[in-house]
């Protein structure tokens, strides 16, 4: 009986995983305005019930993919920030994480280049931003108490870093890379804490 059990699962996964991997290929390739069920389905090699036993539209399987790549950014930028030895390293170090990860995942950049005002609006809503602010607040609050880094207003770098980071990502279609962006956003963000804190002398 386990033993049936565990085949069930391990197909249950199968299949999710078939479905999630498929939407992110329709998504990348014709859009989330574009794309429809049938679509989803096609790629997915399963059958159209077996598709609706697991999800009910693809809203909810493109707010999957979201979450998924919330996710593993929210454990590369903690990881980065954790090693950081300087303010340089702290914020330059935490840019390029962001743009390994975005660069390993060549669909998932493409979902976000074709799906720029669609990206925005379902990360935007997200809990797992949430976190990924909350981590960043208390990152750099930390580094400050320990002399890492100078003093500055931590709540308003906070949303000025999130911010820019959705817009740049996901509005500059095939302009610059991924490493272009990070680096801009790095040096960008990195004097501007530098002028901040002159500012305070």
């Amino acid at each position: 009986m386990s033993l049936e059990l565990g085949r069930r699962e391990q197909k249950k996964i199968t299949n999710r995983k078939a479905i999630l991997d498929a939407g992110l290929e329709v998504f990348s390739n014709i859009g989330y305005e574009r794309a429809t069920i049938t679509d989803i389905v096609s790629a997915s090699g399963l059958s159209v019930g077996t598709f609706y036993n697991y999800y009910g539209d693809k809203d909810t399987i493109f707010a999957s993919l979201i979450t998924t790549y919330l996710t593993q950014v929210r454990s590369v930028l903690s990881e980065a920030r954790n090693k950081a030895t300087s303010i340089e390293s702290f914020v330059m170090g935490a840019f390029r994480a962001y743009s390994l990860l975005t660069a390993s995942n060549p669909k998932m950049q493409r979902l976000i280049a074709t799906n720029s005002s669609t990206f925005r609006q379902f990360v935007t809503s997200e809990k797992e931003l949430i976190g990924i602010i909350e981590d960043l607040a208390q990152d750099m609050q930390n580094a400050i108490d320990a002399g890492l880094a100078p003093d500055f207003p931590v709540s308003l770098m906070t949303s000025a870093m999130i911010a820019s980071s959705i817009e740049i990502f996901s509005n500059d279609v095939g302009k610059h890379s991924a490493d272009e962006k990070a680096n801009f956003l790095g040096h960008l963000f990195l004097g501007g804490i530098q002028r901040l804190s002159s500012l305070k002398t």
